[in-house]
Order: structure tokens, then C-alpha cells, then sequence
């Protein structure tokens, strides 16, 4: 027995685009002139489909294509945006997909229904341009960036994007990007806005008259839902969706679902009025809540459990403060968020049931070609959340709604992906929008509470769930205080373990470097933003040198680092220590065997270590050395000049330079100088970081120990803050007769232990709970019988 769905009603506000997507081969005609370094040739035939709806546009295509279990349409669709006068009636005919077949740049005019002008809707009432609200400011913006005699005809453009790709036989792959696109005039501090700033009401730069056919518009859709999609292109501003906010509040707020291209974008605070639902954060908001919340990695694979990936600690805070609603919002439940980490890889939050899930797989599709996977997530997600009564169950125990809606929508991204793949990239095949595009089917959709749909069936994703969020966050503090032991009850399918310290939480930074302190950790992700520069610049053929410098105090674990850093960007690294060397011929050797190393390792790229950049060659500094190797990729030897491959120069000294001609080498680093020394104010995560510093060591050292003891932890967490992590090393590698898998007191040697004893005062430094001991020959006494602290198995995780 079914029941028909209730139809809801959906504005879809924001930045609306038409994408091409040029398929080109070489062309070789013997007469064609003024070709350039390259001519090509479109592959497309005349029944060719090459113009799509993107941006809120394709939100709008998807929400209004989706579909119930019985065929029929799901929602009713309106949308708001900004695009030339005369496509309003071309851009309604593209929310249909089929619409855009055969219609290429094999002829010159389009064939579409009339348009509207600006400030005006269709006839059905279901678009709306709100270019007529600006047009005052669009007009005067345009006298004083051009001024003319004669005024301008068309004042507004539809935002076009053109990908250009090459084909070469069976192989595809994008070669540029082209965008038409008009600059809005509005002048928000750093922000493209369409709308002037402050109340639209009162101001004296907008069309009231167009703004109040606006208002008439909202409330004959009298919108259930609200979605607002943010390009960055202007429609999304501040002034703009606070009106949009103050009109839809009243008297039923309707329920809200963002996507956002920015972190935290201003006008994010004025839809907490509504009742948010979900966020989702595409990629490259993703990649700017890394940059601006020093996040790390949002979660970290890990070997020795059987969840495979956990949360990091910033990822679950940033997460939680994202979810949270004000008291006074008009649903107070924590928001649904989605975070497009990486290409394919998703961390999911369920804000009503506190669970999560992280998404794994990280190219189903291997392809060479980027794709749009986000665009489509995003839409798909919101008619699985908004059409789906009933949550599919999982075994025994039912799926929260976010989760199995994610998973739906990841299968579906990906089996349309793969038919984009397939045929609208295939210079022979003709992409049939009707044939090719799968249907968007919502499970459930009006059915009664005995439906079945097994979300795992045919699941192609790698999903890992945070059934207990709350559980995570339990964990994290106990591991960020004291000796980060974990005493917690791990949650199924995995064995219920003893007390356990889990190395990868001092590593979400950089894999393979232990960093906790804070003011390291910003320094480091500072330069991973660097790296991630070159290896972009690099894998779109832009190859660009960067460069950077560390200050640190020797055996502070440089040379680590190094290697660290390069392999998280899958580098080749070659070191030079600039102390080892003994005259200027040594340096020009140096520069000698970049150049032979990058030819031999072309195709993965070159990280350059260069140690002790302050040290003196021949009683001469050698920063004047590296000014035309990293102005220009040149170097002189004997009076001629060689160039340089494109590297990521690493330096490191123990001071910032700022003698001789070191101000011009600083001047020519893509960042200043970052420090990486340890400060008294973060004393107390300078001893936890060197816990796990010393476990990570241990493990190290002898790969076969299981447990350590909580003394030999507790040690480590007496170092003074001055001990270098060198001398960490020596410490673990003093460690005698380590055997069965076990490190225990006993394992450490009397000498060693003088290292907690190198204060003024010749007392070691005592952690809180734990009682006041004399000096080093009281305190070995008492550490050897137990009265420091008791000797207990603590669990070695990855």
C-alpha cells in the first residue's frame, strides 16, 4: 500500500553558470593561418551536447529531475539569479537536460522560448533574474569603469565556462579552462558582490520597484525549503541574504541547506535565523578551514585498528562549532554537515543522531579528467534527506537519514561520473543527456515504514563509521593531556582493549612527524600550504619553484621533517649540509647534482634540503650563493651560466639571517623564515609531544614492542623542554635488553635517567598528582621501585 507524497516546495538561490565542454583534436589543414603554437578542431558532431546547466542552475535541473519510486517528481522548484536579459528562456529549457542537444557552435543562432527582462519571472513562476534589482548599480559601475556616449544595451551576462580538452585516441585529458564572466560592481571588503552593501531596503543603488516584484515572487513559491549555493560569484553576499532571511523568517522558517566554496563567509551568521539543516563544505572550502583553523588532516588512516581512519582532533572541533546552532534559532538540533575533504573522500555528520561517517576511496573512477562529483553530491543529497520517509536499515540497527542518504548519493555520483566518462568525453560517441544521465530515483520516497533498501547493496565507497562522536571527543582529551594514555572501552567490532597510546594522534599535522605543540603545528601547515603549491603548479605543467625556511636549534629533528615533507607530496629528496663544506666549488657541485638528480627523477619532482644555510664556507656566508638559483633558476660557474629545474627548496638554520645579503635571500623565500623552537608558554604540550615523540621512537627502534611501560611514559614527559629530539633518540637507543615485545623500567639504564635532571633547580619535574622528589640519585630510587610512578602495560597503537 503506498501514499503519495506531499510535494515540497524549493528556492534555490546563488550563482547560476552554463559550462561547455570542447572535445578537440589536432588539426592539420594546410592552408589555416594565424594558428598559434597549437590547432585544433572540434570532435563534436551536430547532435552533439555541449552546453549544460552548472552552479545553482544544475542544483535547481537535479532537485526539479528528482523523482519517486513511482516516477513521479518530487519538488517543486524555483530558483533566483544573475544572467543576461535574453537567457532566461534558453537557461528554463536547460533545467531540462535533453534541451541542450544539438545545440553547438556548428550554428550560429539558438533557438529558445522569449525571455523576460531583468527584474521579471517566467511565465510559469519558477526563475527569476535579479538583475533588475541592481541594474542602478550596474549602470553607474559600468560609466566609470568604461564611459561611453552611447548607453549600454546589455547591462548583466550569463557566467559561461568553456574546458577545452585534447584528445589523442583514446586518451582525454583537460588542457585549459576559459570563463566568461562579468565583474559584479559591489564592493564588499575582499568579496565579488552583486548587491551593494548595508540594507537593500533604504538603498539608493538598487531598483525598489524590481525588489518588491521580488518579494511577490518569494511569497508565491512560499518556499518549504531554502538552498543557497555559493560560487563566489556575487549573488551570494551579505546585504543580499540578510533581505533574503528577513523575508522568509516570517511566519514559518523554511528549512535551510548550504553549500559553501569559502570558510565561514560572512553571511553564513544571517541563515542561522532559519532553520539550517545541512552544510556542506565543497573542497575548496575544505582546503581554507585547513588553512585558517590549522586543521591538518581532517582524519588519519591508521594501521592498527580495524576503523581504519579517525578524526582528527581540529576536524572534530571545527565540525562540532559548524553543527552547533544558537540558542534562539528556530530549530535548535545540530546541523547535518558533509565535507568534500578531497576529490572523492567525504567525513559525514549526522547532527540529530551524533554519529558520523568518512568516506575512503579515493578515485572510483581513475580518471584523468576532474569531474564534478561535488555538483552533484550536493543536490543529490538534499533529495535523499528531503524524499526519502523512511531510513533504509543497516543489519539490525537502522542508518541515521544523513548517512544513508550520503551513501545513496555517493553511488549515484559515481555511476553518473562513470557515464560522463564514458561517452561525453569519447570523440566519436554522441552524449545523449536522455540516455546517459541516470535517473535521480529517491528509495522510499511515499512509501510506507515496511519499505526495504539495503544502502551497502553494490556499495562502491569505503565507509568507515563514528557511531558514537561523542566517544571520539572523550578520547581526543584524555590523549591530549598528561601521558596520553587512553583507558576507554573501544567500540565494536573491535576487541575491547586494556589501556592503549595511539601514536597517529601526534601525527594528523604530517604523517610520519610527531608535532602537538601549536605554534609548531601552524608553522608546518604554513609550509604544507607551500608544498601543495608546487605539486599543483607542477601536475598542471606550470612547474613554478618554491622555497621556504625553518629555524630550529640543532637536533631538533630537521632532517625528519624533511623527509616527511617530501613524502607527503611524493617528492624525491636530495640533502646538502652547508657545515660539511669546505669551499665555494663545494656549493656549485651542490647545484651540479640538483640538476642530475631532477633529469633522473623527472617525473615525480625534487625537494631540496639544504642544512645549516648560516653556517660559513671559506669565512664567507653563502645566501648570495642562492639569489639567482631561486630569483631565476640560474646559477654562474666559471663566468657561465646553467639554469635550475624547478624545485621545493627546504633551508634550515638555527637563527633568522640577517646579516650581509641574507635580507635578499629572505626577500626571494615564497615565506618567511617560520620558527620551530620550543617556547615556555606551551610547556605543558612541549612534555606530552615528547611522550609521544619518545613511543614513536620506541616503536621505531624495536618494531616488535607491543607495551610500554606507563614509567618509561612518564619519563619522557619529564623531560626538560629543552631537550632536543636528538637526544630522545639517544635516550630510546640507550634502551637495554628489550625483549618479549615489552619496554619496561627496568629496560632503562641508570645514566639515562639523568636527562630528567637537567633543570636549575636538579629536581625533576613532577606532573601533577604525583609527588615532590629530591634529586637524581632519590628520584632513580624511587623511579626504580615504583613510587614515581607504578609500572603498568600501556598498549602501543600506530
Amino acid at each position: 500500500m503506498t501514499k503519495k507524497a506531499e510535494k515540497k516546495r524549493v528556492l534555490v538561490v546563488g550563482d547560476w553558470c552554463v559550462d561547455e565542454h570542447w572535445i578537440l583534436g589536432e588539426h592539420r589543414l594546410p592552408s589555416a593561418v594565424r594558428t598559434g603554437k597549437r590547432h585544433y578542431r572540434a570532435l563534436h558532431q551536430l547532435n552533439s551536447t555541449v552546453r549544460v546547466i552548472s552552479g545553482a542552475g544544475l542544483t535547481c535541473s537535479m532537485l526539479q529531475q528528482a523523482k519517486d519510486q513511482r516516477g513521479e517528481r518530487l519538488f517543486d522548484v524555483f530558483s533566483a539569479g544573475i544572467w543576461h536579459e535574453r537567457d532566461t528562456g534558453y537557461l528554463r529549457q536547460l533545467l531540462e537536460p535533453h534541451q541542450g542537444k544539438g545545440d553547438t557552435h556548428f550554428n550560429l543562432v539558438h533557438y529558445t522560448e522569449p525571455s523576460p527582462g531583468p527584474g521579471a519571472n517566467t511565465e510559469d513562476g519558477t526563475l527569476f533574474n535579479l538583475a533588475g534589482i541592481v541594474e542602478p548599480l550596474q549602470i553607474e559601475s559600468l560609466k566609470s569603469s568604461a564611459p561611453t556616449s552611447t548607453p549600454y544595451e546589455y547591462r548583466f551576462g550569463t557566467t559561461r565556462i568553456i574546458r577545452l580538452y585534447a584528445n589523442s585516441g583514446e586518451d582525454t585529458e583537460q588542457i585549459s579552462r576559459v570563463d566568461w564572466e562579468v565583474a559584479p560592481p559591489g564592493k564588499e571588503p575582499g568579496k565579488l558582490a552583486w548587491f551593494p552593501p548595508g540594507p537593500l531596503e533604504t538603498s539608493g543603488q538598487i531598483d525598489r520597484e524590481c525588489l518588491g516584484r521580488f518579494r511577490d515572487f518569494l511569497k508565491s513559491a512560499n518556499p518549504h525549503v531554502l538552498v543557497v549555493e555559493d560560487l563566489g560569484k556575487g549573488v551570494v553576499c551579505d546585504a543580499f541574504v540578510k533581505w533574503l532571511v528577513d523575508n522568509l523568517a516570517q511566519p514559518t522558517p523554511p528549512e535551510c541547506f548550504v553549500v559553501m566554496r569559502s570558510w565561514k563567509p560572512t553571511w553564513l551568521s544571517h541563515l542561522e535565523r532559519l532553520s539550517i539543516r545541512l552544510l556542506f563544505l565543497h573542497k575548496t572550502a575544505a582546503r581554507d578551514a585547513q588553512k585558517k583553523e590549522t586543521i591538518g588532516n581532517w582524519y588519519q588512516l591508521v594501521r592498527s585498528t580495524t576503523s581504519r581512519a579517525r578524526l582528527s582532533n581540529k576536524a572534530l572541533e571545527v565540525i562540532a562549532a559548524l553543527s552547533a546552532r544558537p540558542q534562539d534559532s528556530p530549530s535548535p538540533s545540530p546541523a547535518h554537515v558533509v565535507i568534500q575533504a578531497n576529490e572523492w573522500s567525504l567525513i559525514g555528520y549526522d547532527g540529530a543522531t551524533n554519529a558520523g561517517i568518512i568516506q575512503l576511496l579515493s578515485d572510483p573512477v581513475q580518471s584523468r579528467i576532474e569531474t564534478a562529483q561535488a555538483s552533484i553530491l550536493f543536490p543529490t543529497i538534499i533529495a535523499n534527506l528531503l524524499g526519502s520517509t523512511v531510513p533504509p536499515t543497516h543489519g539490525a540497527a537502522a542508518e541515521s537519514a544523513l548517512i544513508a542518504s550520503v551513501k545513496r548519493s555517493f553511488r549515484y555520483a559515481i555511476e553518473r561520473v562513470r557515464k560522463d566518462l564514458d561517452e561525453r568525453f569519447h570523440p566519436v560517441r554522441v552524449w545523449d543527456p536522455a540516455q546517459h544521465i541516470p535517473e535521480l530515483r529517491i528509495p522510499n520516497a511515499g512509501l510506507h515504514a515496511d519499505s526495504t533498501d539495503d544502502p551497502t547493496k553494490d556499495d562502491p565507497g569505503n565507509w568507515v563509521s563514528v557511531p558514537q562522536w561523542n566517544e571520539e571527543v572523550a578520547e581526543w582529551q584524555q590523549a591530549s593531556k598528561e601521558c596520553g594514555i587512553i583507558r576507554k572501552t573501544a567500540r565494536p567490532p573491535e576487541p575491547s582493549p586494556g589501556p592503549r597510546i595511539e601514536l597517529w594522534r601526534a601525527m594528523t599535522t604530517l604523517n610520519d612527524y610527531v608535532c602537538m605543540v601549536e605554534s609548531k603545528r601552524s608553522s608546518i601547515l604554513r609550509i604544507i600550504g607551500k608544498l601543495k603549491e608546487f605539486v599543483s603548479d607542477r601536475n598542471r605543467g606550470l612547474p613554478r619553484r618554491k622555497s621556504v625556511m625553518v629555524v630550529a636549534d640543532p637536533g631538533s629533528g630537521k632532517t625528519q621533517l624533511a623527509t616527511a615533507l617530501a613524502r607527503s607530496a611524493g617528492l624525491y629528496s636530495i640533502d646538502f649540509d652547508i657545515s660539511q663544506m669546505i669551499s665555494r666549488t663545494d656549493l656549485l657541485d651542490c647545484f651540479d647534482t640538483i640538476r642530475a638528480t631532477a633529469d633522473e627523477h623527472s617525473n615525480r619532482g625534487l625537494l631540496v634540503f639544504v642544512d645549516e644555510v648560516n653556517a660559513r664556507v671559506s669565512s664567507e656566508e653563502v645566501y648570495q650563493a642562492f639569489l639567482g638559483p631561486l630569483e631565476n633558476g640560474t646559477f654562474i660557474r666559471q663566468g657561465r651560466r646553467f639554469s635550475m629545474p624547478d624545485c621545493f627548496w627546504f633551508f634550515v638554520g638555527t637563527s633568522t639571517p640577517t646579516e650581509g645579503k641574507a635580507p635578499d635571500f629572505v626577500s626571494r623565500l615564497d615565506l618567511q623564515p617560520q620558527e620551530l623552537i620550543n617556547q615556555r608558554a606551551e610547556e605543558k604540550t612541549i612534555h606530552l609531544e615528547n611522550v609521544y615523540l619518545g613511543a614513536y621512537l620506541i616503536r621505531k627502534s624495536f618494531p616488535e614492542v607491543r607495551y610500554v611501560s606507563s614509567a618509561v611514559l612518564s619519563l619522557f614527559g619529564r623531560l626538560p623542554i629543552t631537550t632536543t629530539a636528538r637526544e630522545i633518540v639517544h635516550l630510546v637507543r640507550s634502551f637495554r635488553d628489550v625483549q618479549y615485545a615489552q619496554v619496561w623500567a627496568s629496560n632503562v639504564p641508570d645514566e639515562s635517567l639523568s636527562l630528567v635532571c637537567h633543570t636549575v633547580t636538579d629536581k625533576p619535574r613532577t606532573p601533577a598528582g604525583e609527588q615532590e622528589l629530591g634529586g637524581f640519585d632519590e628520584y632513580k630510587k624511587n623511579w626504580r621501585n615504583g613510587a614515581v610512578c607504578s609500572e603498568e602495560p600501556i598498549e602501543l597503537h600506530d
